[in-house]
């Protein structure tokens, strides 16, 4: 349950905004406290927290597998904290919102002194705190690889098909994008985790079928 102490929870706005400041830009810092979420270094709570199984909760926190196949691209997730995802394990669609993160977790990762807020800091030097936008554009993109309990290559296969969206290049149905999405995935990353095609057509089924409503 959420502590009291209201200052210790940050919304997810002034959380990316806190990793921004560290020197890592918008979608490095979203990959950075990704995951840091899924190898439990960072703690988050909920307002309110379902499940396919219609068990609701409030003030609760979120569970790390909730983390590993959550998609955080989407702006209102970083604005209202509310993210949704789909536990592969269970195929079991979760819904989470009012997300806080703790300052005290956010502040350890980014090796700040504890409780500061995004008003006081002032990075004059970023390269002196960890950040993977030091590593090589390949280093940074296979980091997109979840940690943790691997999600075989979701963060990877998730952009190439909101590129294939914005480009109008998406197959006339979600199971030959799926296909499509998994054959690229084998050709471009052979090291990566490869999910079934039934994996990914269950992460972007919603955002599939918004762009063939439109």
């Amino acid at each position: 349950m959420m502590e009291k102490n209201n200052s210790d929870w940050i919304g997810p706005s002034e959380t990316l905004a806190l990793v921004m400041k560290s020197g890592r830009a918008r979608d490095v810092a979203k990959t950075f406290i990704l995951q840091n979420l899924c190898t439990e270094e960072i703690t988050t709570n909920a307002r309110w927290l379902c499940n396919d199984d219609m068990k609701e909760m409030n003030d609760a926190q979120v569970p790390t597998h909730f983390w590993v196949a959550a998609d955080i691209s989407g702006q209102r997730g970083w604005v209202h904290g509310d993210f949704q995802t789909v536990v592969e394990e269970t195929n079991t669609k979760w819904e989470v919102r009012g997300v806080k993160f703790s300052l005290r977790d956010i502040n350890s990762v980014l090796n700040l002194p504890n409780n500061k807020r995004t008003s006081e800091l002032k990075f004059t030097n970023p390269q002196n705190v960890f950040s993977i936008t030091n590593q090589s554009p390949q280093n940074v993109q296979d980091s997109m690889n979840d940690p943790g309990r691997p999600t075989k290559g979701y963060a990877l296969y998730r952009e190439k098909f909101r590129e294939r969206k914005e480009k109008e290049l998406l197959e006339i149905n979600l199971a030959s994008e799926a296909e499509y999405l998994l054959s690229w995935l084998k050709k471009e990353h052979p090291s990566s985790e490869f999910p079934t095609t039934k994996t990914i057509k269950n992460r972007i089924r919603d955002e599939f079928k918004q762009v063939k409503k439109a």
